[in-house]
């Protein structure tokens, strides 16, 4: 059976998009970046990180964005 991933690990989520642990557990916590439990598992729908990423193509979230602006 071929079914498509549709639930991310964290570390999938930050480790291709060069981010810290700590940083997307912030992005969680801000409401920015969605999750869902699994059991005790916290995972990151790929529409979620897809979402997210558009965000931070846009300028509005990233770990490198100037916090004075």
């Amino acid at each position: 059976m071929n079914v498509e991933k549709r639930l991310l690990t964290l570390p999938e989520f930050y480790r291709p998009r060069s981010v810290r642990k700590t940083f997307t557990y912030g992005e969680i916590a801000a409401g920015r970046l969605k999750v869902v439990k699994v059991g005790r598992a916290t995972r990151i729908p790929v529409e979620a990180a897809e979402a997210w990423d558009d965000l931070v193509l846009k300028g509005e979230v990233g770990p490198k964005r100037d916090k004075a602006a």
